[in-house]
């Protein structure tokens, strides 16, 4: 079975593969994970997506697979100016910790939303993260 993304039962705890909407969002703990957050156009609310590296079948996140992201952050109406992508982003860059198909997969959705540099955020694993709105702007928080 491939690589899926879910809609999250509870915006306080986003677990891997599972994506939210909401004024303020919480992913559970990222150990290897990135988070994908956007801020809904026109509203106050933020977009969150959490992914594992693996699935629960051992599929890794693919390129193939962006556009599952993408398709959640378009169907939620995103801002595109203002994403982030956050956690082990430099593990995830590295062919050496996370294998070369991973890493294309990161490059490849760093590319498909116009990522640049400041908007990589990296941050320790074994840590649990939220995404708020504050003064118009996503605030990351632990």
């Amino acid at each position: 079975m491939p690589y899926t993304l879910s809609q999250a039962a509870n915006i306080q705890a986003i677990t891997e593969r599972e994506w939210g909407v909401g004024p303020l969002i919480r992913f559970t703990t990222f150990t290897s994970c990135i988070g994908v957050v956007a801020k809904v156009t026109g509203q106050n609310q933020v977009i969150g997506i959490h992914l594992g590296i693996r699935d629960a079948e051992d599929n890794c996140f693919s390129a193939d697979d962006v556009t599952l992201v993408t398709g959640v952050l378009n169907t939620q109406q995103f801002d595109p100016s203002t994403v982030k992508i956050f956690g082990t982003t430099d593990a995830w860059a590295d062919p050496e910790q996370v294998g070369q198909p991973v890493a294309n997969a990161y490059e490849a959705l760093l590319n498909a939303l116009n990522i640049t540099g400041d908007n990589t955020i990296a941050l320790p694993s074994d840590s649990e993260y939220g995404a708020k709105i504050e003064n118009g702007n996503i605030d990351i928080f632990i």
